[in-house]
């Protein structure tokens, strides 16, 4: 009956642990730097950067392509007119390169994006906008580069966006969005994303919390307390009760 007792308790404090799980926000890392700064600067970068935190992901709903339509609602930022013209500048490739999957289940929680602006006359200072869908779902913003230099056509000025996924992001496929603005009026000038370049669709995502792997040597290990993690931690509790359930002495009768 003791060893009863016992598995029962630590059950329900696991189970308890589990349903404090704070679904309410989701949380990332991100750096953008231009192509000419050496990569291996940024990976150290990436992991002391500063937690992000936004509100929860979400997944269901319409999903504007075109975001100029009712992009002032979206943003909530103030627009003032400039001179310049929207069809002056483009983006003329993008591309994604995934990283870092613990558990080798073909989801990653770091990717680096990699895209090319350019302005087809004179100099321009822009900002990006870089946003997720979740299998289709509406735009989460994800992050907001620094603003960046665009000289004519040159592929010097090539922005790189790094991300690593902590939490709040389910395991699943996701889009990618760029918005480009006007740095010095904040206008929005255009936007690239899954229906221009297939590369930035359907890439499969998790966070840190999911990217679960067992310890080495230990059956029960588990890493991180997303959806994987946890239910690791409750099989892993579930374990070393039957463990001590097996070891402990069955008191005499009387």
């Amino acid at each position: 009956m003791h060893r009863i007792i016992s598995g029962i308790s630590l059950l329900l404090v696991v189970t308890s642990a589990i349903g404090d799980i704070d679904s309410s926000f989701r949380t990332s890392k991100s750096i953008g730097y231009t192509s000419s700064i050496k990569s291996h600067q940024t990976d150290l970068n990436l992991e002391t950067e500063a937690v992000n935190q936004q509100s929860s992901l979400i997944k269901e709903g319409y999903r504007a392509e075109r975001k100029a339509i009712n992009i002032t609602s979206l943003h909530s930022r103030q627009y003032i007119d400039c001179n310049c013209n929207p069809q002056d500048f483009s983006i003329s490739q993008a591309w994604i390169s995934l990283q870092t999957d613990e558990d080798f289940d073909g989801y990653y929680r770091r990717f680096k994006l990699t895209f090319d602006a350019n302005v087809y006359t004179g100099n321009a200072q822009l900002y990006a906008d870089i946003s997720l869908s979740f299998e289709g779902g509406p735009w989460n913003l994800l992050y907001t580069t620094n603003r960046f230099n665009l000289a004519g056509n040159s592929t010097l000025d090539e922005y790189v966006v790094e991300s690593g996924l902590e939490s709040g992001y389910i395991t699943g496929y996701y889009d990618v969005l760029i918005e480009l603005y006007d740095a010095n009026t904040h206008r929005f000038l255009l936007d690239y994303g899954p229906y221009d370049n297939p590369e930035l669709s359907a890439l499969p995502l998790e966070d840190r919390q999911s990217d679960f792997i067992f310890g080495p040597g230990d059956s029960y290990g588990f890493y991180g307390s997303g959806a994987f993690g946890w239910t690791s931690l409750l099989l892993s509790c579930l374990g070393l009760t039957a463990r001590l359930w097996m070891r402990l002495p069955v008191p005499d009768k009387q």
